[in-house]
């Protein structure tokens, strides 16, 4: 409330789950949209114009979701659990904040909105996929790696 932001939920969540957040959203003065089915240009495309990619998933394993933000350049703000301590770097190349602390949640907004901590951010998430060996490239050449024996 009173960030002036819009929340676009991307895939996930039942019919009934989206309205109750539509709801939660609208008492608030939040607008929620949420997207299905998006082409993975969209995708990309809603993701690189964000203030931040924010997850909240519990149990995650890898924190894969903030990978996908980091390489577009978009803050990626998640909870400070499971996989996502793997790949985001608290304050370095994106937030992790804990589960329900609101005041610490505004924070990391307002700092995704700040283009110097957004150039920071974006300059240090796209060294940490290159450290953790995600880039396409690497992929690329793992996938061959594994193929080349079966031809």
């Amino acid at each position: 409330s009173g960030s002036n932001l819009n929340l676009v939920v991307i895939g996930g969540g039942s019919a009934e789950e989206i309205e109750q957040l539509q709801a939660y959203g609208k008492k608030n003065g939040v607008v929620v949209m949420a997207l299905s089915g998006l082409s993975s240009e969209a995708m990309r495309s809603v993701l690189r114009n964000s203030v931040a990619v924010v997850g909240l998933a519990h149990g995650e394993a890898f924190g894969l979701t903030p990978i996908e933000a980091m390489a577009l350049g978009t803050p990626p703000i998640f909870v400070n659990e499971g996989g996502y301590r793997e790949t985001v770097v608290d304050g370095t190349n994106g937030r992790l904040v804990k589960r329900g602390d609101f005041a610490s949640w505004k924070v990391a907004l307002d700092q995704a909105q700040e283009q110097e901590t957004r150039a920071v951010w974006a300059e240090a998430g796209l060294a940490r996929i290159e450290e953790l060996g995600l880039t396409p490239e690497r992929h690329a050449q793992r996938l061959v790696d594994k193929l080349r024996p079966l031809l």
